[in-house]
């Protein structure tokens, strides 16, 4: 708590005190801080903090993200003052452009203005009696629309300016997109448009990891900004694997709230698709494989555990079966570890959805839960549950 409450300090304060008259008290303390940022005794949770400390200060104390605060109501007002200021001015350009073109009569001879020749006047000559067809776009097998012209060829001679309105009339071959936004046919549909993120190495991706389970933690409803975040580590080989993994190891030496805030934000990605059963079980091996060198440290770790893995039995990434063939291999340290485990899981699925819950999840898995503890072992548990 002490690490904690130094490193909020200088985040609140840091870049009003770190000027120059406080270059030596500043040195002197930021050389301790990089000194602990790499101090194996303290715990990772500490030592990612001073790092975090030492980048932000590095970076003019500038947050990578942007704190969004909640505006006041003389700020809404504003805004919605000035997008109805946009609209208006937005409007008024349309209608301009509108008058431009011969007002809201419209056409040649119309009563709107624009062009104010009479609708009266004698056909041309050559042409009497014969009305004007509105043009019809033929469209060919190659999806081109031909759109021709009406009224009588000019016969030779005449002016160029007659010459050239006669061209300006001539059919056209037109490229019409069997799509009916413009464009489409250049929009690039492409699933592998978007640029790979970068590789991040082991460093820089546990410290991404715990950023991205501070900023869910302040907002877990914010499901959109958690997947954007997840992608961000795309670029990074197994990044879901090593996603896991992390979070896992950190939860044997956090907080509750930031425990239960790793399985929820584990459990959401899985149900959106973003974690892979495969990802999970990959993840979650040597914790499990090496739980009981965790309890020195945190006597809890079998419960810590069991809260996981009921977690991720609810979502479907891994069964019981499984878990029973990743507790056989803790038997070579302690025998008694894979009891310690079932027991563990059992006590979670119970606490969290009841006893139903645990005779649904073990009731397929008989024969593993024997393989794993004995028919005598295993009668004996469940007499315990029910």
């Amino acid at each position: 708590e002490d690490h904690e409450a130094i490193c909020s300090m200088f985040t609140t304060i840091g870049k009003t005190i770190d000027r120059p008259p406080a270059a030596e008290y500043m040195k002197v303390c930021f050389d301790k801080i990089k000194r602990l940022s790499n101090d194996k005794n303290l715990p990772s949770r500490s030592r990612f903090m001073y790092k975090d400390l030492l980048e932000l200060r590095s970076n003019s104390w500038t947050p990578r993200r942007k704190e969004e605060k909640a505006k006041t109501l003389d700020e809404i007002r504003r805004d919605v003052e000035r997008e109805e200021q946009i609209q208006a001015q937005q409007s008024a350009q349309l209608n301009q452009g509108s008058n431009y073109r011969g007002g809201g009569g419209g056409g040649r001879g119309g009563g709107g203005g624009g062009d104010f020749r009479s609708s009266n006047r004698q056909p041309n000559y050559g042409n009497a009696g014969r009305s004007r067809q509105p043009n019809k776009p033929v469209v060919d097998d190659d999806g081109f629309t031909t759109i021709g012209s009406s009224g009588a060829k000019p016969r030779g001679g005449g002016s160029s300016l007659a010459q050239a309105a006669s061209a300006s009339h001539q059919p056209q071959r037109i490229l019409q997109s069997k799509s009916k936004q413009p464009f489409a046919a250049l929009a690039d549909t492409s699933s592998d448009s978007k640029p790979r993120p970068k590789p991040l190495d082991p460093e820089k991706f546990e410290r991404r990891c715990k950023t991205i389970l501070s900023e869910y933690m302040q907002d877990s409803s914010n499901h959109k900004e958690l997947m954007l975040s997840v992608d961000e580590l795309a670029g990074t080989d197994d990044y879901g694997v090593k996603f896991v993994q992390t979070n896992a190891d950190r939860i044997i030496d956090c907080k509750d709230s930031e425990r239960k805030a790793i399985y929820a934000m584990l459990g959401l990605l899985v149900e959106k698709k973003k974690l892979s059963s495969s990802d999970v079980k990959s993840g979650l091996a040597d914790l499990i494989e090496f739980i009981d060198s965790y309890v020195y440290d945190a006597p809890r770790a079998f419960d810590y555990l069991g809260d996981m893995l009921a977690t991720m039995i609810r979502t479907g990434a891994i069964n019981v079966t499984w878990i029973g063939e990743q507790a056989e291999k803790t038997k070579v340290s302690d025998p008694s570890n894979p009891e310690k485990i079932i027991r563990a899981l059992m006590g979670a699925i119970k606490s969290d959805k009841g006893v139903e819950a645990v005779k649904s999840a073990f009731g397929p898995h008989q024969k593993a839960m024997e393989s794993l503890l004995g028919s005598d072992k295993w009668t004996a548990i469940k007499k315990e549950i029910a």
